[in-house]
């Protein structure tokens, strides 16, 4: 178990997270457990600190921690601290680094960079979103330019009248392009309308799931880079068509 400390709590008691309850056989705060022996009042459960590596986050005193495990000092632990708002924090985390050498002092925003940077670069984690994200741009490529160039077919006498009427191939180009766009905006629109209840369906059971507020924004110019790459297809079929075809039919 992962034990993360903060001295405010009150003695002998622990707070844990709502979705590792069943896992621990805890049926409901409050309650009674025991941890290493040791009995320990489980005071009220928490949202938003759930992992997927089976091991619990567990929040509790520090002596409490140190009661729970006679050989703390040879644990993997977190120590959370809170400053006071006069306090410093680069003077603190200075500080704290001269004075336990051993120990990684960390504040807030260098603990989620190096997380991250952990499982993205260290472990196959990594590796496999990436893959999956490549293949996902892939797919949405041929899908767009399979619907843009199927629309474009259908419609390519009317592409013939505008060429004959004297429209630029920029014009015709520009026009292929706008119905990718359309269709990959529309697309995105009803992407982003089904993930974020989805997402907020899927905390109940998997409390770690983060939506950045980046993921709109991105979606929407990856989707743009999608639609631009897969009416090249369509657009070269609109370009070559001939003005007389037209005529002929």
């Amino acid at each position: 178990m992962n034990i993360r400390c903060k001295r405010r709590f009150p003695p002998h008691t622990a707070y844990i997270d709502t979705s590792d309850l069943p896992a621990l056989g805890i049926p409901g705060v409050p309650a009674s457990t025991e941890i290493n022996g040791k009995r320990v009042e489980i005071a009220r459960a928490v949202e938003g600190f759930g992992t997927f590596l089976g091991s619990p986050y567990i929040f509790a005193r520090y002596d409490d921690a140190e009661a729970c495990f006679t050989n703390i000092g040879d644990r993997y632990i977190f120590l959370l601290l809170k400053l006071a708002p006069e306090q410093n924090v680069r003077a603190a985390q200075a500080s704290l680094r001269h004075r336990i050498p051993e120990a990684d002092v960390w504040t807030r925003d260098e603990f989620a960079s190096r997380a991250r940077e952990y499982w993205l670069l260290q472990t196959g984690a990594g590796g496999a979103l990436l893959t999956a994200g490549l293949l996902g741009f892939l797919v949405g490529v041929l899908i767009i330019s399979q619907t843009i160039y199927a629309t474009t077919m259908e419609n390519i006498e009317e592409f013939a009248t505008l060429k004959a009427l004297g429209a630029s191939n920029l014009f015709v180009a520009r026009l292929v392009w706008a119905q990718a766009v359309v269709s990959a905006v529309l697309g995105a629109a009803a992407g982003i309308s089904i993930a974020y209840p989805a997402m907020d369906g899927a905390r109940a059971f998997i409390p770690w799931i983060s939506t950045p507020r980046l993921f709109p924004p991105a979606l929407a110019v990856t989707s743009l880079l999608m639609a631009s790459i897969a009416s090249i297809t369509a657009a070269r079929a609109a370009l070559t068509v001939e003005p007389g075809k037209v005529f002929r039919a």
